[in-house]
């Protein structure tokens, strides 16, 4: 069978001598998918001279992580990976790791980010990331930043694990090269490392580089995984070193037609940074990566069941500390834990964490039906004492009692108001107050008597003091 597809530069058949079908895929001695569907990837004899690579997809539409989905043998879409070390000693060289349903916790340290999916043209996984500085680790301690006009802002760059080099802009390039004191040679055509760029050995960049993703980490990916040898393969399929006058940087200089590509960054990342991706919430996390030979496998269950890995809350330096020399790793022993153990501990906690939330509810929900209770009854015995303090019938505060006793006019001087004494006639005496608004408390004439006061200089009206009713009540003149 075949698989047609035309070159978009070239108008060519890339695919025209690739082979797909179906196969037994065997993952392990005790897992294999039957009829599962494969491609072998030929390009064109004569035409296409990149390295044949074989490809997993692990995407979100992934028909290899489905059928281990349906098939039972993990819970999620997610799997996790470690890019390994691949340095030219045998002492910078480490297998890498990928996990699938889950994440390899030895693997991990520190701080880490994770982003949602956003998927460009140019970056087809989703996994867009924001580079925010690129800095050179000098020999000398100092970190000086090789992002030129960049710096400031966000460079967009896609975490690619399938390539072998860091893609960066030609004035990137251009600056690494006039701050390492590095001679550029050309371009490496051998398989391994295909077409990243090549130094004089002598003069060779010695220091490490860190590069700042937004939000906040730092992933410094250290010498030995950044400048290696020029290898190249011989007829018995093992690799050997080309040419000893050069070394090869894991970069690669966008230039010519494609100064105006997005920066794919791939292998010399992912030696230093762990990448684990959830295809079923659409987002990846980046850690820094822990060289260590132990495994601590914890598996990640579906949506409904358990979330993606815990978001770390600590904060990262946007300022990276000058590494130290790149170490070298130590073998750690081997301390495999089961999955199934680490998944059930993990679905235990979460159940045991749910029956103290709604124990909690409850008691709370008692303790305030049990105070409402007591306020109720507390408002229903200030009710009941004041109704027997004040009967039931209304009264008025500021009257206490609706009938007042008579009150006579003085019948001396009040040196307050500089009054004389004053007598109503004799048949005026005991006339009474209306109870009536509209009703006037005295005649409107008067039969008064004028004498002469000896101890005033005017003229004043003597009335008799009058007595008030003791029938009338009062409750009615204010009304």
């Amino acid at each position: 069978m075949t698989a047609p597809g035309l070159d978009p530069f070239t108008g060519y058949d890339i695919h025209q001598y690739d082979i797909s079908g179906t196969d037994t895929l065997k993952i392990s001695p005790t897992l294999s998918l039957q009829d599962f569907p494969v491609g072998i990837y030929r390009g064109r004899e004569g035409y296409d001279s990149s390295p044949r690579y074989s490809f997993l997809g692990l995407s979100q539409r992934s028909t290899f992580l489905k059928a281990l989905v349906d098939g039972g043998n993990i819970a999620s879409s997610t799997f996790s990976f470690f890019g390994g070390w691949t340095g030219a000693e045998t002492r910078y060289q480490m297998d890498g790791s990928l996990v699938l349903g889950g994440y390899d916790q030895a693997k991990i340290t520190g701080s880490n980010v994770t982003l949602p999916f956003q998927y460009d043209p140019s970056c087809e996984n989703g996994y867009l990331i924001s580079v925010t500085d690129i800095k050179m680790n000098l020999k000398n301690g100092s970190s000086p930043s090789i992002m030129g006009a960049s710096r400031g802002s966000a460079m967009k760059a896609c975490v690619d694990p399938s390539v072998d080099y860091l893609s960066i802009s030609q004035d990137i390039w251009g600056s690494f090269l006039n701050t390492s004191l590095s001679q550029e040679t050309g371009r490496s055509t051998g398989p391994i490392n295909y077409w990243t760029m090549l130094v004089a050995a002598d003069g060779a960049y010695d220091g490490d580089l860190t590069v700042s993703i937004y939000p906040g980490i730092d992933i410094t990916i250290p010498n030995h995984q950044l400048v290696v040898p020029d290898y190249d393969i011989n007829s018995n399929g093992q690799a050997y070193i080309k040419n000893h006058t050069n070394r090869n940087v894991l970069m690669l200089s966008l230039q010519d037609v494609n100064k105006d590509d997005m920066p794919h960054f791939g292998k010399p990342l992912m030696s230093s940074a762990y990448l684990f991706v959830d295809n079923d919430n659409e987002q990846f996390t980046i850690w820094k990566s822990k060289a260590a030979t132990d495994t601590r496998l914890v598996a990640v269950g579906p949506p409904t069941c358990s979330p993606s890995p815990p978001v770390s809350t600590s904060t990262v330096s946007p300022e990276p500390v000058p590494p130290a020399p790149s170490p070298s790793p130590s073998p750690v022993s081997d301390g495999r834990a089961s999955t199934g153990a680490i998944a059930g501990g993990v679905v235990g906690g979460l159940a045991a964490l749910a029956l103290s939330f709604i124990a909690l509810y409850i008691l709370a929900r008692r303790r305030r039906k049990r105070r409402q209770a007591l306020e109720q009854e507390e408002e229903a015995a200030k009710s009941e004492e004041l109704k027997k303090a004040t009967g039931d019938s209304y009264f008025k505060p500021e009257m206490p009692s609706d009938r007042q006793p008579p009150q006579e006019m003085p019948l001396t001087s009040d040196p307050r108001y500089g009054l004389a004494p004053y007598e109503l006639p004799p048949s005026q005496e005991h006339s009474e107050l209306s109870s009536r608004r509209d009703t006037k408390a005295f005649p409107t004439t008067r039969n008064t008597s004028i004498s002469k006061s000896p101890s005033s200089k005017s003229t004043r009206a003597r009335i008799p003091p009058q007595e008030m009713s003791a029938t009338t009540p009062m409750r009615n003149n204010f009304f």
